[in-house]
């Protein structure tokens, strides 16, 4: 009976030795898991902070390239006023050209327009990259591409309405005959 009883203390011994380690495992598995949300969840902030980070490398090389649009559409307009001037000086008739000028700072406010369209989009979709609905940042990426893909169209057609329409009215105007009377009331 003693050696029953020993074995018996024994067994219940190794019993008790071995269940602690499964415990400590189970334990283990309880801390990974927790740790396990709390690397996605820094995770899901790195990423947020870099797609912040993109959109704003974005819109900063947008704004980069305003400048140069703003300086070639000036000197654009400037310089077919001024062509209009000298012109209408020698005794052209201009009203065409007069015309299309209008018609080119409407086409040139519609793409600034547009262009403001886009960054603004841009900019609201900063404010919705870490929302829980990824649909709604997706979506806001989406208009901002399709506003973009109407600049780029703003910029063809701003650029097809004066290699066509502009500069054929000039060279339209080289069958005009001038009136001196124009150009002797001038001097």
């Amino acid at each position: 009976m003693k050696k029953l009883l020993i074995v018996s203390a024994f067994i219940a011994l190794q019993i008790l030795l071995v269940q602690q380690p499964v415990f400590a495992i189970n334990e283990d598995n309880r801390q990974g898991k927790l740790n396990l949300k709390e690397e996605k969840s820094q995770t899901k902030e790195q990423q947020c902070a870099k797609a912040i980070e993109k959109i704003t490398a974005k819109i900063s090389a947008y704004e980069a390239n305003r400048n140069g649009k703003e300086t070639v559409y000036a000197n654009l307009l400037t310089k077919i006023s001024e062509i209009i001037t000298r012109l209408k000086d020698k005794g052209y008739d201009v009203s065409k050209i007069e015309t299309d000028l209008t018609t080119l700072t409407t086409k040139i406010e519609k793409y600034w327009t547009d262009r403001k369209a886009v960054t603004d989009t841009l900019e609201s979709s900063k404010s919705s990259v870490c929302s829980e609905p990824n649909t709604q940042f997706r979506e806001t990426l989406k208009q901002s591409k399709d506003l973009f893909e109407v600049v780029k169209t703003d910029i063809k057609d701003i650029r097809l309405f004066v290699s066509q329409t502009i500069r054929s009215d000039i060279q339209a105007l080289k069958s005009q005959k001038v009136d001196k009377s124009v150009d002797n009331e001038t001097l």
